[in-house]
């Protein structure tokens, strides 16, 4: 029960990097020690090797192209594969530069943005100086700094509208009525100036311009199909026609990284209508489709999405995010997506989502299940510290955010790229996560194992990992193999939560809205295991397949129970309808806090007198939710995370201890049968310790600092009770410590954590324990080094008895143990981050890296050491 044969497959493909000054032979030691490690494939991270500035990838020239040669013979030789990155430079959409060329500048990004003053009414032949005014630089309080090439592309004014100023009180920021707007269009002179007419009050003038300002320059517009078309012939054409003949061989496809809306030319995750005072993103699709949805009068609301102007402001911010993020599925990814299958090429990638950015604008993608709708993989990142144990509350620190919100990273994040793995059928249950970047020295193989667990409980099944030279090469194999059976596992299995939660982003267009990981928090601390749904799966059935039958709504490859709604303002009415009916279908539907006041779409008010939905507290989620549960806890354990799925018959339960202290606790499973505890590490299968009451599976756990637990459960097969091991401490002698490099023999009467002396502070070399172990009684079966940092390898009586970089460190000791004095060696490698060079650098690039914002691991054996 429970094989899963490892035979190196391709659900992990790190980054690799390859300069174009590399030599076949040294391309080919780059892939052979990724080989070594039991990894197959790669993705591409090319540079030259000329300085080409931080961050930044090379132009794909014909050194490039050779590079790419040379690799391919390399991939054929060794049986692997490599994927290339479309980003030249980084992030994706700079079509190798064509956009800062004149030939396709005018097929670049495009944006929307607003010039205004206010003017005191009533006014008869009024001028204003518009040509002038709309070629200021406002924003934020204070005039950027323009460029020379900026000044050379003034804006085109498409229209004027005058609103009303509205009283306000103290503290308020500017609102305007928008019942009062006036079309002073007409009024704009060929000389620049603009003649007008306003009656009595105060007005702003608001001018609105189609700008090639006010973003990231020279990258594709997300929206345009033309923009896109660029991309295409200038990076998948190109890399196409060289590479063909290697399709299917060496060359598996292309991997995209982080295009973005882009209007703000920087990292502004809060990018939004009403959130910004910057350029919005813009097509020449964009006026038709929004008198499609808003009228005539479509212009004159326009600086609703700036400006509060009134009841109706919510719905025309909803409407221009809808039309945007719909323009990005259809003339982005769909356009690209469609090219890559023609061809067989495969395509996958990931957006910016950091800090929430996955449902807005700037540096995000608009709306994330809409943006990954078409791809062969839902793709995340996971990066930069942003992911660490016990912090999954608001105010982490990481490089780009001293306030983080780590209850994203801990309960959001992955579960965008499992949720529409699973509800995509196309993409067949994958997903994936580059994993560690930037995480540097403090990526242990300890840490790491951590970050790749909470992955698989999440239910991501391929990785695109950044190797660290925190890792030995040995410790690698152990990962990434171990790695490679989770993701082999995971493949293909059909997970078993029936929770969902309502993405939210189309209700935080529109107004305020929970984030849909707050009630997650709640969910995955009371151990409810759910997925994140988008309105678009309620009401697009055809293509996600979505249907009821008797009270379980099936989407994609998941059947639901029940649906949680994030507390907002305003829903989409397509959407609340779709709740509706499945909730008389006899799917639970719960509102969290408050029910809404309107729709997303329109200024209609929610008539709630038709339907009386569950209304349920935050704090009382996980009560509401506890029948579709798939594991039974007699008590909340606030770091403990379940998840569970089945395959080929088998149940699976993953339990991870996602704190930095210890998890003990029982577990009821709702299901009998062959219980047995695997350890995908070490490929050990051993009975677990339960019992079975009425059909359930009644569990001890006791899980260390960042372990996890994989348990299968064959119903087919009578349940075999397994007797719990007693371990006691062992006996033995004072141990002896010698670092490696240094010849001083220290002593030591117990074993501590080394960190706290100050001569192990700025420790990272090998420390070699050693000790006598006296056996008088039973010989014992297994030895528990119990707590360490980080790796361990342990010889007895002069036999190594194996290598382990994360709890738990059990050896087998059977046959090696004899009565009388046993020599004990245990060999420590502690965490390289308490000696990182980032530490000692300084300078602006000190910080960008996890290891400066991390309270550093433990140092050394710390104990106690058990026997069973």
């Amino acid at each position: 029960m429970c094989q899963c044969k490892y035979k190196g497959q391709r659900n992990t493909q790190p980054f690799l990097d390859v300069k174009g000054t590399d030599s076949y032979e040294v391309i080919f030691d780059k892939f052979r020690k990724l080989h070594c490690q039991g990894v197959r494939s790669a993705v591409l991270q090319y540079h030259s090797g000329k300085e080409t500035g931080f961050g930044q990838l090379s132009r794909f020239d014909e050194t490039y192209f050779e590079t790419l040669e040379r690799m391919s013979r390399v991939c054929r030789e060794l049986n692997m594969t490599y994927w290339v990155q479309d980003a030249a430079p980084f992030p994706t959409g700079a079509a190798d530069g064509r956009f800062f060329e004149p030939e396709w500048a005018d097929r670049g990004k495009r944006y929307l943005e607003e010039r205004h003053t206010l003017v005191a009414g009533p006014v008869r032949s009024g001028m204003l100086l518009a040509g002038a005014l709309s070629r200021t630089f406002q924003g934020n309080g204070f005039i950027r700094a323009v460029t020379q090439k900026q000044l050379s592309l003034p804006p085109k004014i498409i229209g004027v509208a005058a609103l009303r100023l509205r009283p306000q009180r103290e503290g308020e920021k500017p609102c305007f009525d928008g019942n009062s707007a006036i079309d002073l269009t007409a009024g704009l002179q060929p000389d620049g100036t603009l003649l007008f007419d306003l009656p009595e009050g105060i007005w702003r003038i608001f001018l609105l311009c189609e700008s090639r300002n006010g973003g990231r320059p020279g990258y594709m517009n997300l929206l345009d199909a033309d923009s896109v078309a660029v991309q295409i012939e200038a990076v998948y054409q190109v890399h196409y026609e060289r590479l063909k003949e290697e399709l299917g061989k060496t060359w598996e496809g292309f991997f995209y990284d982080e295009p973005e809306i882009g209007n703000a030319p920087y990292y502004e995750f809060d990018n939004l209508p009403g959130k910004t005072q910057g350029a919005l993103p813009w097509c020449e699709q964009m006026p038709k489709l929004l008198a499609d949805r808003l009228g005539d009068g479509w212009l004159l609301r326009l600086p609703e999405l700036w400006y509060d102007c009134g009841e109706q402001t919510h719905v025309t911010r909803f409407h221009f995010m809808d039309v945007v993020t719909r323009l990005v599925a259809d003339n982005y990814n769909g356009q690209v997506h469609k090219w890559c299958r023609e061809r067989s090429i495969r395509y996958i990638g990931h957006v910016l989502e950091d800090e929430n950015s996955h449902g807005r604008l700037g540096c995000g993608p608009g709306h994330f299940f809409r943006t990954q709708r078409r791809q062969d993989m839902a793709g995340i990142d996971l990066i930069g510290g942003q992911l660490s144990p016990g912090l999954d509350v608001r105010g982490i620190s990481w490089y780009s955010d001293q306030d983080g919100d780590g209850r994203f990273y801990h309960y959001g994040i992955a579960k965008l790229a499992s949720s529409e793995g699973h509800l995509n059928l196309d993409k067949k249950g994958d997903s994936f996560c580059e994993v560690n970047a930037v995480y540097g020295a403090i990526s242990d193989p300890k840490r790491y194992k951590y970050l790749l667990d909470h992955l698989f409980l999440n239910g991501v099944n391929n990785l695109v990992p950044v190797m660290d030279d925190a890792i030995q090469p040995e410790e690698g194999r152990l990962l990434f193999s171990y790695a490679d059976r989770m993701c082999a596992l995971l493949r293909g299995s059909r997970p078993k939560a029936a929770v969902a939660i309502l993405y939210h982003a189309e209700s935080e267009w529109a107004g305020d809205a929970q984030l849909f990981h707050v009630p997650a928090k709640e969910l995955a601390t009371h151990q409810i295991d759910y997925f994140v749904l988008p309105g678009d799966a309620l009401t697009d059935k055809a293509f996600y397949h979505t249907r009821l039958e008797q009270g379980t709504l099936h989407v994609g490859d998941l059947s639901l129970r029940m649906i949680l709604v994030p507390r907002c303002t305003y829903i989409r009415k397509d959407v609340l309808l779709a709740l509706q009916e499945a909730a008389e279908g006899g799917l639970q539907v719960s509102f969290v806090d408050a029910l809404q006041i309107g729709y997303c779409e329109n200024c209609e008010p929610i008539c709630w007198r038709k339907w009386t939905p569950e209304l349920v507290p935050l704090e009382k989620v996980a009560e509401a939710a506890k029948n579709w549960a798939t594991v039974g806890c007699d008590e909340a354990v606030h770091n403990l995370r379940s998840a569970s799925w089945e395959k080929d018959g088998i149940w699976y339960w993953f339990f991870l201890n996602a704190g930095t202290g210890e998890v003990e606790t029982t577990v009821r499973l709702p299901v009998a049968g062959e219980t047995v505890v695997c350890d995908e590490m070490t490929q050990e299968r051993l009975p677990a310790a339960c019992t079975v009451q009425t059909g359930q599976t009644l569990l001890p756990l006791a899980l260390g600092r960042y372990e996890s637990w994989l348990i299968a459960v064959n119903p087919a097969s009578p349940t075999t009770a397994a007797e719990t091991p007693v371990w006691s401490e062992i006996c033995c002698a004072p141990w002896t410590l010698t670092v490696e490099g240094d010849e001083t023999v220290h002593h030591l009467t117990h074993l501590h954590d080394l960190g706290s002396d100050e001569v192990f502070r700025r420790c990272s070399r090998m420390l070699r324990y050693e000790t006598t172990w006296y056996v008088s009684d039973r010989l014992p079966e297994r030895l528990d080094l119990g707590t360490v940092c980080d790796s361990a390898r342990v010889w007895l009586n002069g036999k190594e008895l194996g290598l382990r970089i994360a709890e738990p460190y059990c050896f087998c000791v059977a046959g090696v143990v004899h009565k009388g004095e046993n020599w004990l060696v245990v060999e420590v490698r502690p965490s390289p981050a308490r000696d990182t060079d980032a530490l000692k650098q300084g300078g602006i690039f000190a910080g960008f890296t996890a290891t400066v914002y991390a309270a550093m691991e433990p140092v050394g054996l710390l104990g106690p050491v058990k026997r069973a």
